[in-house]
C-alpha cells in the first residue's frame, strides 16, 4: 500500500481557521498556571501536628506517623524543626515570626537618637 503524502500548499488548516499565533513566534497556545502560595502555619496548627505525630509513635501502629504526614502534605523534617521549638521555647517558640533582617535599633532607640540630635549650625 503506498504511503499518504501531504501538499506542502495544505500542509495545515485554512488560514480562517488558524487561531492567533503566540507572542514569541510559537503557534502554541499559552496556559500560565499561577504560583502556588507559601503554607503558613499557625502555632496552634504546629502543636496539634506535633501532638498527633507523638501519639502515632506511641501508638507502635507501622506507618501511622507517615500516613498522617501524607494527610497533612508535609515532611517530616518540619515536625522535627516544630518539635525542636517546642522543646527549646516552649509553645511561644511555635510562634510566627518576622522575616527579614533584623533592625539595628529598636524603635525606642531609633527615637532617642531622633531626639537627641542638635541641628547643625552654620556660624
Amino acid at each position: 500500500m503506498p504511503k499518504p503524502f501531504r501538499d506542502s500548499a495544505r500542509s495545515g488548516p485554512p488560514q480562517d481557521e488558524r487561531q492567533p499565533a503566540a507572542p514569541g513566534g510559537s503557534e502554541a497556545t499559552l496556559e500560565t498556571v499561577g504560583k502556588r502560595r507559601r503554607r503558613v502555619f499557625s502555632a496552634a496548627d504546629k502543636l496539634r501536628i506535633v501532638k498527633e505525630a507523638d501519639r502515632c509513635l506511641a501508638s507502635g501502629k507501622r506507618g501511622a506517623l507517615g500516613e498522617m504526614l501524607r494527610k497533612e502534605g508535609i515532611y517530616s523534617s518540619l515536625v522535627s524543626t516544630w518539635r525542636a521549638q517546642l522543646g527549646d521555647y516552649g509553645t511561644a517558640g511555635l510562634a510566627a515570626k518576622k522575616v527579614g533582617r533584623k533592625p539595628k535599633l529598636t524603635e525606642a532607640e531609633r527615637r532617642i537618637v531622633e531626639l537627641t540630635k542638635l541641628p547643625f549650625r552654620q556660624a
